[in-house]
């Protein structure tokens, strides 16, 4: 109910009040499907009309977007409104830097790998849920509590990762990122987690791990 009223106030609400209204996960799930719908929007437009600059438009009203962010939390605002901006700033920023590659790189429909290996949000309607796609995943968003909470910066490698897992999940099997201590294996199916809004458990394993102490966690 609170994510649909989110959605619904978006249209008629000051981004500024917008932003503060409802708690922090239907803000950034919100705020995901409103660039998922601006950026497919502009790409239908390139392909149909021959407004051929309609992406780098949308991309030029984003940063605007985000530059009014910038000037919002460099005001005096409450610890957790704070957060709020800290963690969507984050998301919103990679965002931007999506579109930048796909400029560069000239893609202009919805179809292009580019675009689809993106994790993208959509509120459908048969299903009356937000809906998380990537490649050929599909997910329902999990909507698991998860306070306001920072987010990961993402990278390219992050990005990859993103695409394995859900791949992985999709198929109903597992993933395991494999490299050194310290560069971001747990950060990032930890983010991943947040991205799908699913229940993310940490555990460090040891030579005294048991299989009763494993059968705990379920």
């Amino acid at each position: 109910e609170s994510s649909r009223a989110c959605l619904e106030a978006l249209q008629s609400m000051a981004k500024e009040d917008w932003y503060f209204a409802f708690p922090a996960a239907p803000v950034i799930m919100v705020g995901c499907i409103e660039w998922t719908l601006g950026v497919e929007a502009a790409l239908v437009k390139m392909r149909e009309t021959s407004e051929k600059d309609a992406l780098a438009g949308f991309n030029r009203d984003w940063i605007d977007c985000i530059g009014g962010m910038v000037e919002l939390v460099r005001t005096q605002l409450p610890p957790l409104h704070r957060k709020i901006l800290a963690a969507k700033l984050v998301i919103d920023v990679h965002a931007r830097d999506t579109v930048e590659t796909m400029l560069n790189m000239g893609i202009s429909w919805v179809n292009d790998f580019e675009w689809q290996r993106q994790l993208r949000y959509y509120w459908e309607a048969d299903v009356d849920d937000c809906i998380i796609r990537q490649t050929n995943t599909r997910f329902r968003y999990g909507y698991e509590y998860l306070g306001n909470s920072m987010r990961l910066v993402v990278t390219p490698l992050t990005d990859k990762c993103y695409m394995t897992l859900t791949g992985a999940l999709h198929l109903g099997m597992g993933g395991a990122p494999a490299g050194p201590a310290g560069t971001g294996k747990t950060e990032t199916t930890k983010d991943l987690a947040k991205a799908l809004a699913r229940q993310c458990v940490v555990m460090n394993c040891g030579p005294d791990l048991t299989a009763k102490m494993m059968s705990q966690f379920f």
